[in-house]
């Protein structure tokens, strides 16, 4: 059975879709895992009954160059700190929700030699996924973006639970 981490973090906004393909993904037999921050994820993946891996990790602020230098530092750590839960998990890929915390994991995987996958639930692909893209075997996208084509851009629609997915309206 492949074990596959996702990394998606910040708002509920990259968790809920991470959350939907995890379902999808363990219904096809994958083992799977999160490993985020220490925001809406940390309360929204228990909640769902996946095991949660919490990494020390920040938002880049652009306009506080104090602060954007720390965020940088803390990402450095938690590359490190990934790398070793994705050998402690015996991970076989990584998939990136996007937010924060997923470059460091998908940054992790690939030096690992792990195959990355990113998800992009926004009509354009946030820092993080245009920091990961070029390191991604696929990208998968909610809506068309142009400029993003070709076999490494799938389009998929939006992720979605499925008790969404089955309502009435």
């Amino acid at each position: 059975m492949p074990k596959v981490v996702i990394a998606a973090g910040g708002t509920a906004g990259h968790v809920v879709p991470a959350l939907a393909i995890a379902a999808a993904l363990r219904d096809r037999g994958a083992e799977v895992e999160f490993a985020g921050g220490e925001r809406a994820e940390a309360e929204l993946v228990p909640a769902a009954g996946y095991p949660f891996h919490a990494l020390s990790v920040a938002g880049l602020d652009r306009r506080n160059p104090v602060r954007a230098a720390g965020a940088a530092l803390r990402a450095a750590r938690a590359t490190l700190t990934a790398r070793s839960l994705l050998r402690d998990l015996g991970a076989d890929a990584v998939l990136g929700g996007g937010g924060y915390v997923a470059g460091p994991v998908g940054l992790a995987a690939r030096s690992r030699g792990l195959p990355l996958a990113i998800t992009e639930a926004d009509s354009h692909l946030g820092v993080t996924n245009r920091l990961l893209a070029p390191l991604a075997a696929r990208v998968f996208l909610s809506f068309p973006i142009e400029g993003r084509g070709g076999e490494k851009y799938v389009v998929t629609g939006r992720p979605l639970p499925a008790e969404v997915g089955h309502a009435d309206r």
